[in-house]
């Protein structure tokens, strides 16, 4: 009795685990809205912390999207290699300079 219930439980946990992955995470909640004005939300918010006595905390990053990362760690990648001219390997740029 002891190894069927155990068996049970070890099935029901692989098939909570399969689930919880399989829940669509594509949608990723966005810190903050990029059309806002930051420098007057942080003036409100130092505003209404010295009238509280309170300290504010910034968060300070940038809004990329994964496309866009990746494009972009994979031109780093493809210049490390010399496959792309970067701005150091173009012709001309040492005139003069022997």
């Amino acid at each position: 009795m002891k190894k069927i219930s155990l068996f049970i439980f070890t099935v029901i946990i692989f098939i909570h685990g399969v689930l919880a992955q399989s829940l669509d995470t594509s949608e990723k909640k966005k810190l903050y809205d990029p059309s806002e004005d930051a420098k007057v939300e942080i003036a409100k918010a130092v505003k209404k912390a010295e009238s509280e006595g309170k300290h504010v905390l910034l968060q300070i990053g940038v809004y990329t999207d994964d496309a866009d990362h990746k494009a972009k760690h994979k031109i780093k990648a493809k210049e490390s290699q010399g496959n792309v001219n970067s701005k150091k390997n173009k012709p001309g740029k040492d005139k003069g300079k022997k």
